[in-house]
């Protein structure tokens, strides 16, 4: 056996595995994009039909408001994340403000007293633990 073939043929088998690889991405991809195991499709959807529809669903949900701090909004977005909105806490701790400060930073924490920004999910995540403080 030469070097020559010996090369074609660990070429071969590294084309082979690469292709493997990809073809494996590929059918990962659209199985998350079937399963949707972790509910993103609902951030990657812009279509009109979609805000028309939780105008309505927020008309008719506005009378079982859930948290008292939180708008509807805020509660739909918190319980497709899995978060139970009624066992939110009501006030704000002073434990749980310095909590809130340490894990999002004064900067953040300052934007959402102000109402300059909302709530994200990524903070709930980074500072979810605070709450039960």
């Amino acid at each position: 056996m030469s070097i020559k073939s010996f090369l074609s043929t660990i070429f071969k088998i590294a084309v082979i595995i690469i292709a493997l690889f990809i073809i494996a991405v590929i059918a990962l991809a659209i199985w998350f994009w079937v399963a949707d195991p972790y509910d993103l499709k609902q951030f990657l959807k812009t279509d009109l039909s979609d805000s028309k529809s939780n105008e309505q669903m927020t008309q008719t949900d506005e009378s079982t408001d859930k948290h008292p701090l939180l708008d509807t909004e805020q509660e739909k977005t918190l319980e497709k994340i899995g978060v139970d909105v009624e066992a939110l806490p009501t006030e704000i701790t002073p434990e749980m403000e310095a909590c809130f400060r340490e894990k999002l930073g004064d900067d953040r924490v300052d934007q959402i007293v102000s109402g300059e920004d909302e709530v994200g999910t990524f903070d709930y995540i980074k500072a979810g633990a605070c709450l039960g403080q």
